[in-house]
Formats: structure tokens, C-alpha cells, sequence
């Protein structure tokens, strides 16, 4: 569900919604399961680690798209050599936001699924918390 964006050939997340909509909907299930009188012991573990699975990477793909809509939004403005000269602060601080987003993305195409993202999420979401920081500077 990665596509390169513009000109720019960073892959962006197609299909967000599609994404958050699975997880979300595995979330429900598992709560379900997770709800069931006759979930016990080593099955009730496991579901809640599955839970707890889901949940950082519905919190990570969140923070993708906050930074990536951020990111959109203001490459093409700080793309130009002209705009980074007439605001040399935010242009730097764009230029770190753009390093770190694009080294998110290239830890992303590592993994072929998002779950095995998750098995590196705290790295991750760092790394994007940083992202953003920059991005909201701006």
C-alpha cells in the first residue's frame, strides 16, 4: 500500500483508512474474545498480547499519517531552494523532519506487513514523535 509520491519518489501510505479499518476491526474481535467467560489461562494471554499487538500499531500507523499528511503538505514549500534561503530556520528544521521521515520509511520497506513494524515500534515511533515535533515547529 505504498505508493512514491510526486516527484519526490518517497513512498507515501495509500489507503490509510483501509488499514485502520482492519485494525480496528481486529481490535473489536479480539475484545470479544478477550470478553468471553471461557477464556482462560495460556488462550487469555495469548489474546492479550495480541491486543496489546494491535494497539501499537494502530498507535503507530496513526502517527504515520500525522506525520505524512505534515510532511505532503509542506515538502513541495520547502522543496524549493528559494523558500529554505528566505527561512533558513524553518527550512532547517523541515530538512531534519524530511532525514527522519525518510529513514521511517526506508525501516518500513524492510518489513513486507505492518505487524512485524510493531516488533520495532518503540525505534519507530520515536523516530516519528521526532518527525512531527519538527513538522509542528514549522
Amino acid at each position: 500500500m505504498l505508493r512514491p509520491w510526486k516527484a519526490t519518489h518517497v513512498p507515501v501510505l495509500q489507503k490509510s483508512d483501509e488499514v485502520m479499518a482492519l485494525l480496528d476491526d481486529q481490535l473489536i474481535k479480539t475484545s470479544n474474545i478477550l470478553a468471553s467467560p471461557y477464556i482462560a489461562g495460556k488462550m487469555q494471554a495469548r489474546a492479550l498480547r495480541w491486543e496489546a499487538t494491535l494497539i501499537d500499531a494502530s498507535n503507530l500507523v496513526k502517527l504515520w499519517i500525522e506525520v505524512q499528511r505534515a510532511w505532503v503538505y509542506l515538502q513541495p514549500i520547502f522543496g524549493s531552494d528559494d523558500i529554505q534561503r528566505q527561512m533558513p530556520q524553518e527550512g532547517r528544521r523541515f530538512s531534519e523532519a524530511d532525514r527522519v521521515f525518510r529513514r521511517f520509511i526506508a525501516s518500513v520497506l524492510q518489513y513486507p506487513h505492518i505487524l512485524e513494524c510493531v516488533q520495532d515500534s518503540g525505534q519507530l515511533f520515536a523516530q516519528l514523535q521526532l518527525a512531527i515535533e519538527r513538522l509542528d515547529e514549522i
